[in-house]
């Protein structure tokens, strides 16, 4: 499978799963208007997406917050330090969902050979070798943050899920700051791998990584101004 077509599967996968920006599912759509191999990989993943139907997280009781009388200035926040952050039991629910959707990315990474009579057996046997890597961040407060990580031709594909905002002043109408996903290689080096504005409610963002995930030792989340805010390892 040469490169282009490899990125076609990615995208076929992404663009089911709701992960492509706006700007390139547009693209991707003319595409698919035209290019049988691609409505056939989007027809095979439609069929798949059961997998992903997970149940709903529990219904949590939250207290009522306090109204904010003043909104420290940005000034105030950057000499403030770095946020303290107490443990919290992981979502499990977000972890299975993250695995879920990562096999399924891995399934359509894998090179299928010619032929119908094994590209079933084929699939089947790379989709169960590439299971997904899946951490946790812990130490967060009021949010849950994951992330899976499956090999892709160039190192690695990752999903990244939110739920909850780790700045506590971020609202529907006040985002939060930057916050960005960091690997550490084995070798020491650090890469950076995507990054979102911190906001309330559940996120999903997809991201590559020239690192391979063999060659993965720690996970790390910073905030805007650079602050690790949780690591965890590989």
């Amino acid at each position: 499978m040469s490169a282009i077509e490899n990125e076609r599967c990615l995208d076929s996968a992404e663009y089911v799963l709701g992960l492509l920006p706006v700007g390139e599912r547009a693209a991707f759509s003319d595409h698919l208007s035209e290019c049988p191999d691609c409505q056939a990989r989007v027809g095979e993943l439609a069929e798949l997406l059961p997998l992903l139907a997970l149940p709903a997280p529990p219904t949590l009781s939250v207290p009522a917050l306090e109204p904010v009388v003043a909104v420290p200035t940005a000034t105030q926040r950057a000499t403030a330090g770095r946020r303290r952050f107490t443990s919290r039991r992981p979502v499990q629910w977000a972890a299975g969902l993250l695995t879920a959707a990562a096999a399924v990315l891995a399934l359509f990474t894998i090179i299928r050979p010619a032929g119908p009579a094994t590209a079933a057996t084929e699939i089947a046997t790379s989709a169960s070798a590439a299971e997904p890597l899946v951490r946790t961040f812990p130490g967060l407060d009021v949010a849950s943050v994951s992330v899976s990580v499956s090999a892709a031709n160039t190192g690695s594909s990752m999903i990244v899920l939110c739920s909850g905002a780790l700045d506590q002043n971020a609202s529907h109408d006040a985002a939060g700051g930057l916050v960005s996903l960091w690997v550490w290689t084995r070798s020491g080096d650090q890469v950076e791998v995507t990054a979102w504005t911190d906001m309330p409610g559940s996120m999903t963002f997809a991201g590559r990584s020239s690192v391979a995930p063999a060659d993965i030792a720690v996970f790390e989340l910073r905030g805007r101004f650079g602050e690790s805010l949780s690591r965890v390892n590989a």
